[in-house]
């Protein structure tokens, strides 16, 4: 990109159940560099059951990052309130999706739940909702085979998160205005930050 003009808009950080090693320290500070001095948000990839949030953030921090650019993405895979409250104290956003791998540890019901609570105690603000999903990977059948496939209308695909989980929102006691600003104004808000 380099002479092009071209910059980029979002940063893209990935650490899995080992946590931050130490190639991923070297990544995420080059990553946490250029993010600082761009000012550009960061969605980090994270497992919250590794609990490495603040590290995440303190690592960025180091560099220059804000917490309020950066998303702690995969955050809807725990229910543990405790662990996301302090993150959100922190000043991060949650991204709560991976709708539609819900067979990832936690059900649909229970990231409703906690996506619910955390907005009763005053964090629906700091919530991003998404799919975080792949439907077809290119790698299984061929993509008109996959296309053509209407045997199953609950599927998951990119209208997961309106046809099953804003209604489930809803149902549980969400406004619609709340949902809407999870899917539409924190999302903006989060992109513009600079």
């Amino acid at each position: 990109m380099a002479g092009t003009g071209v910059r980029p808009g979002i940063m893209k950080a990935a650490c899995a159940d080992d946590g931050i090693t130490p190639i991923l320290d070297r990544v995420f500070r080059a990553i946490g560099r250029v993010a600082a001095e761009q000012r550009l948000p960061v969605f980090c990839h994270h497992h919250p059951d590794v609990g490495n949030g603040e590290e995440i953030l303190d690592l960025f921090e180091d560099c220059g990052v804000e917490p309020r650019q950066v998303v702690l993405g995969h955050s809807g895979d725990t229910n543990d309130l405790g662990y996301l409250e302090t993150m959100l104290r922190r000043g991060c956003y949650l991204g709560m999706d991976r709708f539609g791998h819900c067979a990832v540890g936690n059900s649909l019901a229970a990231r409703v739940r906690t996506i619910v609570e955390l907005c009763a105690r005053g964090h629906g603000d700091r919530l991003l909702l998404s799919h975080d999903l792949a439907t077809y990977f290119g790698v299984f059948g061929s993509w008109q085979d996959f296309k053509d496939d209407e045997s199953d209308d609950s599927a998951v695909d990119f209208t997961f998160v309106n046809r099953q989980v804003v209604p489930a929102l809803e149902a549980a006691g969400l406004d619609p205005e709340t949902v809407r600003a999870m899917l539409e104004d924190n999302p903006a808000e989060f992109l513009e930050v600079r």
